[in-house]
């Protein structure tokens, strides 16, 4: 019962569905895989000016970057 008034609802639940949706999800992953690896090599590429410049870029590569399907973890060296 919703605002006075009775109702059916019907669910349906395809395989079909579920397929399609994993594969955006898949094809979403990669996408931000290739993104997050990109960007990684850029700032390995990048000579610091010393180590506390490096680790704050480090830092901040980690903080901007947080999502919820990769962990990223970073050393200087």
């Amino acid at each position: 019962e919703l605002y006075g008034q009775s109702y059916r609802f019907v669910v349906v639940h395809t395989d079909h569905l579920d397929k399609n949706k994993l594969k955006s999800l898949d094809a979403e992953l990669k996408k931000i895989r290739a993104a997050l690896q990109k960007k990684a090599t850029k700032l390995m590429k990048h000579d610091f000016a010393c180590r506390q410049y490096a680790e704050a870029a480090l830092s901040a590569f980690l903080k901007e970057e947080k999502n919820d399907f990769y962990s990223l973890n970073g050393v200087v060296e």
